[in-house]
Order: C-alpha cells, then structure tokens, then sequence
C-alpha cells in the first residue's frame, strides 16, 4: 500500500507541475528524480525505482540523458503531442512529436504504423499528391492485403482536407482486373463514347477520365492491363488531351490525380514508357515485416469497430489472442481483418441476447489458426482468462527503445561530424547508450522468458566456445551471453530497425559503419563474423548492418574497465554459479566494479562459508567498510562466526536477489550511509511467499534414444506429427544421462509417463517400452493398441503407423532433394503408392513403404535434373514381357508426369518392379523377411536420424 501510495504522489507531483509551467528547460531540471525526491522528501535511489517502474507501466517518458527527466504521457497528449516514443534525447527531440498539423494530417492518425514502419511511405504519398498541379502518380506496390486501396482512400480524403480537391469532385476507382480479357471495353470507360460510335451506343457517354477531372483516379490491379491498355494510358499521362471514342477530331482533357497499386514487380508487369510517367513508387511491408506491437494495435483496432458495430464490447480469451499474434497471415491485413470479422460473427452467433458482454474464445477462430500453433500448456493455462480490448493494447511501442539507441548513436555521429564532440566523448556517449539498453532489456515487464530465449542462450554458449576459440581470447561471461540473449530474442519478437528509419538516416548510417571499419577495423570484423555465426544458427535474418554495430558495441561494452564502489558487497549464496550471476549482471548494469561473488557448494556449512568469508575481506586492504549478502541463514549465526576477525564494519543482508542487490548498489553510488542501506535494504526485502495445491499429474510420452539427445527430439516431433489427432498429453524428449531411470526422479516426478518411445528401454519396470520401429513396421499391434487404449481406436492407430511411414521419409527427403518441395511431392507420391497397393492388389511391407517414398521422391527430381538412374542390373526381355505393369504404373504416374512435364522411362518402371517383386528365392525370401527389420533399424539410424 505505501509503494502505491508513494507512486500517487509522484504521478500528482508531476501532474501540478506540468500544469504550472511551459515545457522548458526548467520544467525539466523539475521533473528528474534528484529534484522529485527533495520535494517528496525521499531518497533519489527511491524516487529513480518508482519513476522506472511508471516508466515500464507507459505512463512516463524520459527526456535526456543525465540528469533524466520524467513526463506524464497523458499531459503530453493534452498539450498536442502525437505518436509519442517511449524516450526522446533532448527537449527540441520532443517537440517535434507537437501536433502542428493541419486537419489533412490528421487524415493519416489512425492508419496503424503511420509514426513508424509506414511513415516513410505516408511521407513519400503525401509528397507526390501535393506536388504543384495535378500532382505526381503514385504506384503503391504490395501483396495482397496490405491496405494499398485504404491508403489510396486515405489520399484522396487528405487532398480534400488540404483543398488541392473540392469537395463536390469524386475519387474514382477502377479495378482493372475486371478489363483483363476486355481492353476495347477499359478503353471505352476510360475515355467516354460518342453517340453513335458503335451498336448500342445511342447517346454520348462521359468516360473516367470526365469523371474524375480535378479530382482523383486510382487504378487497382495496374498489372492485370493489356499492353496496348498501358499504352494508351501512357499516352494520356504524357499530353494531358484524349479523344472519345467515335471522336477522332475533339480533343478534350482532364486534371485528375493518379494513384496506381499492384501486387506484381512492375519492372516485369509494367510498360517501361508508363513506368516512366509514375515518379514515385511506394512499396508497403507485408504484415510479417513490419513491428510485431503494430500487429497487436492492428488485432486491438478490427475488434472495436467489430465491437462498436455490434452495440456490445468484446473480449478476447488469452490463448485465443495468443494464436491470432503468433499466426503468419499469408494475406496480411485483409485477412486478418476477415479472420477477426468470421470469429467475432461466430462468437455474436452464440452468445446469448441478455448477455452484456461477446466473449471471443480459441473455438470461435479458423481451423487453420488453431492446427498452426500447439502449446497445451498455454492453452491450458489461458483458456479460461478473459482480456478486455484495453487490455491487449501495447502501452507504448517495445521497439521504442531500439529506435531510440539507433537514433541516439546516428545523433552523435552527427554532432561528431560536426565538430560539437570529439572521438572520446562520442564513444563515451553511446557506451552509455549501451548501458541504457541493456537495462531495458532486463527490466522490460513486457518481455518474458520464452523457448526462443532458452534456444538462443544454448546456442550462444555453443558459439562463445567456438568463436573465441578461433581469436584467442576470452570468451563471454554467462550474464555477458545473457544480455546477448535478450537482444536476440528482443530483436526476433519486437523486429529491427524500420527500413524506413534506416532510409531517413542512410547518409550517417553509412559514416558511423566507416568510421568503425576505419578505426577498429579487427574489432569490427569480429562482431561481423559473430553476426554471421549467430544468424546461421538461429536461422535468422534479423541480423543487418546495424545490428551488427549494436554487437560491436556490446563487446566494446563487456571489455571497458569499470570503476570500483565506495563500499565493496560481497554476495555469498549457494549452488553452482548463482552468486557470481547476481554480482556480475549487477556489476554490468551499474557499470561499477562493486560486487564480489563467493560460490559455495550446496552441502557448506558456517565455517566452511566464514572462512571463505574472510579471506575476500582480507584482501580488500584499507576496506573499513564491507557488505555482505547471503542466500540463506541466519543473520545471528553469521554475526557469530566472523565477530572480531578484522577492524572493518560488516553489514550483514539475507534473502540477496539480483533486485535487491541493484538497489543496494545504487544506493552505494548515490553515496547513502551504510546504516541507511541496511535500513532500507530490510525495508524492501521483506519475504512474500506463493502457495500452490497439488494438482493431478499430466500425461506424458516420453522419447529417448542411445545417439543422445538430439535423436530423441527427432523422434518427439515425428510422434506428434503422426498422431492422427490432437492427444491431451505432452511428448517429452529425455537424454539417456539425465533421467534416472530406477528411481524415478526428474521428470518421472512431475508427469504420468505413460510409455517411452525410441531406441533406449527403460529400465523402469513401471514405464513401458515400444521401439519406433516397432510402430513404422507395425510389428505389435497388440501391444501398440495397449499402450494407446483410450487414446486412440483402431482406425487412428492404423492412421498413426501410416502417417509415421510419412512422416519419416519425409524427415529422410529433406537431407536429400534439392529443388523440389519435400511435403508437396511426398504428398503426390503418398497417392501414387496407394494406387498402386490398390491396382496390384497388394499390400507393402513398411520397409517397402519407405523404400519406395525416398526412392520415388528422388526418381521425380532425378528426371526434372535429367540425370540418369544408377541401377546396373537390366532386364533386356522386360519390356516385351510386361507390357500390362508398365501401362499400370505409367497410368498412376500420370497426374505426377502432366505437373512436373516429364517421361517415365521403362528402365525406372522395371527397378519399381524389381523393388516389389524381389528376385529371390522363398529360403531367401524368408530371410529377408528377418533382415527387414534391421535394415529400417540402419535406414532411421544411418540417413533419418543422424546428428
């Protein structure tokens, strides 16, 4: 209650401030934490965590650097300002966010991304139709459902608030798609007929270029235009005068403005002669390229106007909202909207009538949205929790920050060109930047620790070993990759800088990279080959120019020396690592020297700590003064143990998190007495505990190979991508070295295991076992129904061993075909094999199964590449002696033959005969039979499933 209380009265403070004085200079030495704390009476260290956590919650905005000032975003907005960031450099920075617009620019307000990813493109719209005349023809160039026909509407709604077109003139829409096949028709409407000017046409009709003169004409679909179409519009755009049809001798003209939208590259749909007469091209992002909060406002934005046409507000269940951000709509804004317009008519549908309120939950959206993304767990936990539209609005943008370092860096790379700082200052400058950032990504309540996060942090630890391995030098400390983490993960969720900023600021994006490669040119070539490794093994391409400046100055940032504090900390803490990660992400967010780590093992006792203890503090030569921060025990019992070893004074603290240890580090900089510290320290580490029921264990599968690890996540995937439906259990891949088997401990504790599957056999007699080629050769049917009996019927089992023939081929085809793609053509040879099991009335052992996928997939690719069949052995007699099984299988291939346009030639028909019907004798027969199995065990081990 007081720390709400206390951030009430800074919100009040700040409110009767901004209330009472201009924004200047002095509003803003007024609203910094040192001068909120003398009026509120409280200590700088206090006022500074409160004023960051309004900060986090977007209810402030920084202003400056050091000192930092703090704003209340409401009051801003009141006084005009718009598309407010989350931080500015400098007063003048900020005012130029100040509504000066007119009426016409307030057109553009409530298009989404207008302030960020769109702003370079609404400019450049902007610019063209305001040009003196008729303005300049616009070609808006994006895919399909990226809002080029709410843009064009958006123009002419702009120019007619700016009065470049009355009221009274029309926007004029053409869809040209609909003259594909017609241009006599296109041109008949373009320029008007005369009476008479063919059957039918009785009197003189206007054509679009009459309707739209003086006001706006925009061409849809601009592609779908015959040439001699394009021509003759080109020809209009050139003399400004066209006749009627039916007219050759009258020459009349028309002033309209011309906006032009297609979904095709124009330099290969377009005439270059009318490409020539449009000036401007604006190309739009697709969804999935632009800032993913811009996705969330754009969710937030369709379901009010769904909302405000309903009459009734509108919920959103918390997996239903999670699926909709996670999913890639192919068809961008268009069908998301439509996608969001379907799931609410649903949910309208059956809700009742007396009901206040439309709740819209994860069975009201798409079949396709729900089979594109699984997470039980988030399901489960989020299925019940309702989330009002307020509620999933960003509060303020999370690239905001990453925006605001690019902008700050290009700033002093400016003012260094400029002669207003030298090199040190610069590189001092944007170290602090780096700082700022660092904090941010630690510190953003919005971000959580995800499997993105869990992967990223493996892989660095990989890379880190092998990277400065290769240059001889230190590797990155655990908190140094953690921070590295972040960014990453940071930069996959929120996006990179918008092209657009980097378009606004090329010129000084392109000296500062200069300048790095011409001063520290190794250093800089590292955090290339870093970028590089680090996106190869993410498979990310979130890794450009500048984020490759950004990881050049993080290394520069973890090698700088830090000074030391005032009163050195110890932190003591159990467990392997644990106190050396508070005190070193400590150390690297203060950018101070102040904390020293003891780790001690788990089984220590109090002599053992204490003489450690005082060792460290031994050490410290001329310390009067020492803080120590502990995990665990008793403060009494440690007071005991280190009494009078050394005339230095001990503060002893317990409970030591990284929050708390943040805190007593700043306050150790803002140079707080050590009594007051330890005063305050006990104040704000109170314990606060949580209490959890036990809860009925949930099902799991588990998947374990002898290869290790990596072969048992293999097999998970392949598990879960053959089951015919949706299990409510969990698949959980285990390494044969982590799970105790006997005892049962480890995951054994935390799920029901109802079975392994793999190639390691439990030796937990309560597990049962089934090998995976148990189930893809269908060898035990019996067993498999027993272990899945009430999860699957017979039909899905049978379903199941099939789609695991499938699926672990296609796992096979993807180390192996190299231009075709792996699921579609395995999809057409999945028909083919059917047909023929069908035709030859004839079923194929699993072995078979699998042998003719692989085979038949790469047959199809062989023939595209025209390489020749490796298969020595040949039949001279086959053709003339089986004449009825060529037909057959020609017969089948053919829709595969009529797709790829190729020839089955009779030698590969005899090897696909050769492959069913073995030449063997029935002694060898009945050894192959025996040998099957064990030549799938080396087809999955040898190609399917190797590291």
């Amino acid at each position: 209650m007081a720390e709400n209380k206390t951030k009430e009265e800074i919100l009040m403070l700040l409110s009767r401030k901004m209330e009472e004085m201009p924004l200047n200079e002095e509003l803003l030495r007024g609203c910094c934490a040192g001068s909120l704390g003398e009026d509120l009476q409280l200590s700088r260290s206090v006022i500074s965590l409160y004023l960051n956590e309004l900060f986090n919650e977007g209810r402030l905005i920084k202003v400056g650097l050091r000192p930092t000032s703090y704003l209340l975003k409401h009051e801003l907005e009141k006084q005009g300002f718009a598309g407010l960031a989350a931080a500015y450099n400098s007063l003048a920075e900020l005012n130029s966010e100040k509504k000066l617009e007119s009426g016409a620019d307030q057109i553009f307000q409530d298009l989404i991304g207008v302030h960020e990813s769109l702003s370079y493109e609404i400019e450049q719209c902007k610019a063209a139709v305001s040009y003196p005349g008729s303005g300049l023809p616009v070609l808006l160039v994006g895919a399909t459902g990226t809002g080029k026909s709410y843009i064009a509407n958006l123009l002419f709604e702009y120019c007619q608030q700016k009065g470049l077109i009355s009221h009274e003139r029309k926007l004029v829409t053409v869809n040209c798609a609909e003259y594909a096949n017609n241009s006599e028709f296109f041109l008949t409407n373009l320029f008007g007929y005369k009476k008479g000017s063919y059957t039918g046409a009785d009197k003189d009709h206007a054509g679009l270029l009459a309707l739209a003169d003086e006001g706006m004409l925009f061409f849809d679909e601009i592609h779908s235009l015959a040439p001699e179409c394009q021509e003759k519009l080109f020809l209009f755009m050139d003399q400004g005068i066209y006749h009627m049809v039916g007219d050759n001798h009258q020459y009349y003209s028309s002033h309209a403005r011309f906006v032009f939208a297609t979904t095709e590259n124009p330099d290969q749909s377009l005439l270059k002669t009318l490409l020539r007469r449009i000036p401007i091209t604006v190309r739009l992002p697709a969804l999935k390229e632009r800032p993913a909060y811009e996705k969330k406002q754009l969710i937030q934005k369709i379901l009010k106007q769904e909302s405000e046409k309903l009459g009734k507000p509108i919920q959103i269940s918390s997996s239903a909202y999670q699926y909709l951000d996670n999913f890639e709509f192919t068809g961008n804004i268009g069908e998301l909207k439509n996608c969001l317009q379907i799931s609410v008519a649903k949910a309208h549908l059956k809700t009742p009538q007396q009901k206040a309120v439309i709740e819209l939950h994860l069975s009201d959206l798409p079949a396709e949205i729900i089979k594109s993304y699984s997470d039980p767990q988030a399901i489960m936990d989020a299925q019940r929790k309702m989330l009002d539209l307020e509620t999933i609005e960003p509060h303020w943008n999370p690239d905001s920050q990453y925006l605001m370092l690019f902008k700050s860096i290009l700033n002093y790379v400016q003012q260094l060109h400029q002669g207003k700082i030298d090199n040190d200052v610069f590189y001092n400058c944007v170290d602090l930047m780096i700082e700022q950032f660092i904090g941010f990504l630690f510190y953003d309540k919005q971000q959580k620790t995800s499997i993105r996060e869990d992967i990223a942090s493996s892989i660095l630890g990989n890379v880190n070993t092998l990277f400065f391995r290769k240059y001889q030098r230190d590797g990155l400390s655990n908190n140094e990759i953690a921070i590295l983490t972040k960014y990453i993960v940071s930069l996959l969720e929120n996006g990179t800088i918008p092209p657009a900023e980097l378009r606004r600021n090329q010129e000084l994006f392109y000296q500062l990279e200069d300048k790095l490669r011409t001063e520290d040119a190794k250093e800089y070539a590292i955090a290339q080959d870093l970028a590089v490794l680090i996106e190869n093994s993410l498979n990310t391409s979130s890794f450009g120019r500048f984020e490759t400046i950004v990881l050049y100055f993080f290394l520069r940032h973890f090698h700088l020396e830090m000074q030391g504090g005032r009163i050195p900390v110890i932190i003591l803490a159990h467990g392997y690592n644990i106190a050396s990660g508070i005190a070193e992400l400590a150390n690297q967010l203060l950018h101070h020297n102040i904390f020293t780590a003891i780790d001690m093992p788990i089984e220590s006792h109090f002599e053992m700590m204490t003489a450690k203890l005082k060792e460290v503090i031994q050490k410290m030569q001329g310390v009067k003064e020492v803080i120590v921060m502990v995990d665990m025990g008793s403060l009494e019992e440690f007071h005991n143990y280190i009494e009078n070893f050394s005339d230095t004074d001990v503060g002893i603290i317990n409970n030591v998190t990284t929050k708390l240890a943040l805190d007593v580090g700043s306050m150790i900089m803002n140079e707080v007495p050590m009594m007051k510290i330890l005063e305050e320290a006990k104040r704000r580490s109170e314990p606060n505990f949580v209490f959890l029921r036990r809860r009925k264990r949930r099902q799991a599968i588990l998947t374990a190979c002898v290869s290790g690890y990596g072969i048992a996540c293999k097999f998970a995937t392949l598990l879960e991508n053959s089951f015919p439906k949706k299990l409510d259990l969990d698949i959980i891949p285990v390494a044969a070295e982590s799970l105790d088997f006997k005892n049962g401990t480890g995951v054994l504790d935390n799920y029901d295991v109802l079975m392994m599957i793999g190639t390691l056999e439990s030796e937990n007699p309560n597990i049962p076992f089934i090998s995976v080629e148990e189930i893809i050769n269908q060898a035990n049917g019996e067993k498999l129904a027993r272990l899945f009996d009430g999860l699957m019927n017979q039909e899905e089992l049978r379903i199941f061993g099939q789609n695991m023939i499938k699926n672990f081929s296609l796992d096979n085809l993807l180390n192996y075909l190299t231009i075709l793609n792996p699921e579609k053509v395995i999809t057409m040879v999945e028909e083919v094999l059917s047909q023929m099991q069908k035709q030859l009335d004839s079923e194929f052992t699993s072995s078979q199964l699998v042998g003719l996928y692989l085979h038949i997939c790469c047959m199809i690719e062989r023939l595209i590449l025209g390489r020749p069949l490796a298969y020595e052995t040949r039949n001279p007699q086959f053709e003339a002696t089986h004449q009825p099984f060529i037909a057959l299988i020609r017969k089948i291939f053919d829709p595969v033959i009529k797709i790829y346009n190729l020839t089955l030639p009779v030698e590969e028909i005899e090897y696909i005969h050769d492959y069913i019907y073995p030449k063997e004798s029935v002694e060898e027969k009945k050894k192959s039979v025996e040998e099957e199995q064990e030549k799938l065990k080396i087809l999955m081990e040898e190609i399917g499933f190797s590291e």
